[in-house]
């Protein structure tokens, strides 16, 4: 596959503001949208805040990911949620522990557009504050592939952020394929 590997995600990334849905800027949760799909190949669509991605609302993160709740087993590449105390809270991408400190790769957006976002970049949080991961499987389930295939067919990238697939579509789309 032509899939990126960490490295060459990061390198593509670090210093930029990517907004994967050109909704609300580049958030958190758009830089994970472009690690979905540059590195595993899928094709996300709505996976609204970083709260409703770590409940996985709309249940994209099922399909190819193992959900790890706390701080205890984190590795590299797992995208990890962070607790921030608001009601949206905050996703990266893991890289390792530091002391008492998750360093994770992330993006920080505030939806302002007089700007306030602050571009992709190493991070580090306090571990305490870790919800937990969501580890990424390393192949791809054969409903993920039907998913990613449908979408590539129908070049499907334009539901919004506010009108994401419910699992009754999705589930309409799985049956017509």
């Amino acid at each position: 596959s032509n899939n990126m590997n960490l490295q060459q995600f990061i390198d593509k990334h670090t210093g930029k503001l990517s907004d994967y849905d050109w909704r609300y800027w580049a958030e958190c949760v758009d830089l994970i949208k472009f690690y979905m799909h540059d590195v595993f190949g899928m094709s996300p669509w709505a996976i609204g805040n970083a709260n409703q991605l770590w409940h996985d609302k709309y249940g994209i993160l099922k399909t190819f990911c193992t959900k790890i709740e706390g701080s205890k087993d984190m590795k590299e590449w797992d995208i990890i949620f962070i607790n921030t105390s608001s009601e949206f809270d905050h996703v990266g991408i893991f890289k390792e522990k530091v002391a008492t400190r998750a360093r994770i790769f992330d993006q920080v957006g505030n939806g302002n557009p007089v700007g306030g976002e602050l571009p992709a970049k190493y991070r580090e949080y306090p571990i305490k504050s870790v919800l937990g991961v969501w580890r990424p499987n390393k192949t791809e389930t054969p409903e993920q592939k039907r998913v990613r295939e449908f979408a590539d067919k129908h070049d499907i990238k334009g539901r919004s952020t506010t009108q994401p697939f419910t699992q009754f579509e999705i589930l309409l789309i799985l049956s017509k394929l």
